[in-house]
């Protein structure tokens, strides 16, 4: 995890970070560097980066796969293999992961 939030730090700093952008399109920027990044590094899918999203505003598994139009045992298998990916050994620890990605 450490490797990520080094990943992160930097495409911040190259891209201008969120919270150094000017306008609506240089944030949209660079959140999508953020979540490329998130992507890459961890080799997530766009289905497990939606499960991301949906975490980040608290979301339960229920609402996740209301939302996403799955079961929630998908919506469970997907967060077992986004656990496994990422190393995280938590919800709390994976939503504070994704959060600085979105």
């Amino acid at each position: 995890m450490h490797n990520y939030l080094s990943l992160l730090d930097r495409c911040e700093t190259d891209h201008g970070g969120p919270s150094a952008a000017y306008g609506r399109d240089s944030a949209e920027r660079s959140r999508a560097a953020l979540r490329s990044a998130l992507k890459a590094a961890f080799r997530l899918s766009d289905r497990e980066l939606e499960l991301l999203e949906g975490l980040c505003e608290g979301l339960s598994n229920k609402a996740l796969a209301k939302n996403l139009f799955i079961s929630e045992r998908t919506v469970k298998a997907h967060l077992s293999s986004i656990f496994r990916k990422t190393g995280c050994q938590s919800r709390l620890e994976l939503a504070a992961l994704a959060r600085r990605a979105y």
